[in-house]
């Protein structure tokens, strides 16, 4: 596979990674992952709040990875609650998928993704990542803004088997709550119990 086709935007959740990738996807070399979903162009974001992605009436320039009608599997990170096999799923899932979409297109690919610039170097070589740098209180602001309400129950039904001992413990909480959040699952995990405003002054540790 030419890694060489790939770009890797990595950051902290909260410092406007996918906008990032969103200017990278503007580039003519750059595919852009158009769906009415994510907007026809990368600069299409004033209307997210119709967009069937829940992530984006918090984030307008979130978006999910869509080549022709083919969605790409996520970087390994967001799985890593999952508890699973990093380089089984790389090998037999992910790059699968990437080597699937680079057949579908001849420009480049971008990921958003919250693994290292020397995590990426290790899973996929001298592939391009490009490193945001952020300040610490304004990412921890925005992430609780935005990341921290994001929905949760994200099963990855074509990926991970229905006994995913993390996804039960989704699944529990979603007995309590339907629709609830990162920062739910995040209080759950530390207080054991859903989020609400007198934690607040916990959230400043890693949602």
């Amino acid at each position: 596979m030419d890694v060489s086709r790939l770009i890797f935007v990595s950051f902290e959740k909260g410092s406007g990674g996918h906008g990032i990738a969103r200017t990278l996807c503007s580039l003519p070399n750059v595919y852009w992952y158009a769906h009415p979903d994510n907007g026809k162009n990368p600069w299409n974001i004033s209307k997210s709040k119709s967009s069937n992605i829940r992530q984006r009436h918090i984030a307008p320039r979130h978006f999910d990875r869509w080549v022709e009608g083919f969605k790409l599997p996520p970087t390994p990170d967001y799985l890593n609650d999952y508890n699973i096999d990093t380089q089984g799923y790389l090998n037999d899932v992910f790059l699968k998928g990437v080597e699937k979409a680079l057949r579908l297109t001849s420009k480049r690919l971008v990921f958003p993704t919250h693994l290292t610039p020397f995590q990426l170097k290790g899973y996929f070589g001298t592939t391009i990542a490009l490193n945001v740098l952020y300040d610490a209180k304004k990412t921890v602001k925005r992430h609780l803004l935005t990341t921290s309400k994001f929905p949760a129950y994200v099963k990855f039904a074509d990926i991970l088997p229905s006994d995913n001992e993390y996804l039960k413990f989704l699944k529990t909480i979603h007995t309590i709550k339907p629709k609830f959040t990162v920062a739910d699952v995040w209080a759950m995990r530390k207080h054991n119990k859903l989020y609400d405003k007198g934690l607040k002054k916990n959230t400043i540790t890693k949602l």
